[in-house]
């Protein structure tokens, strides 16, 4: 059974990159890119992404957050999914 879960595990790891790496780049690019133009802290939009990460994967109920998260110009939830939906 542990050949078989590799053998499945491995090529939907590789099918799902090109996503995790466009959740990457859109994420990056917010929060460093918007951030800068914007003035805003890079570093501490990591706590929110964070909190957020919690509620959807329901370790935390957060809508504050959640609702934050959503108005907030420099981080991306999109780009947070695609990154993340793959583990969940």
């Amino acid at each position: 059974m542990n050949i078989l879960s590799w053998i499945i595990y491995v090529p939907l790891q590789i099918l799902f990159l090109p996503f995790v790496i466009l959740g990457v780049v859109l994420v990056g690019y917010k929060q460093i890119v918007v951030s800068k133009k914007l003035g805003l802290s890079m570093t501490a939009i990591e706590v929110i992404n964070g909190r957020w990460t919690m509620h959807v994967f329901g370790m935390r109920k957060d809508e504050a957050t959640a609702s934050l998260a959503a108005a907030l110009p420099n981080t991306s939830l999109f780009g947070l999914w695609l990154t993340l939906s793959r583990c969940g």
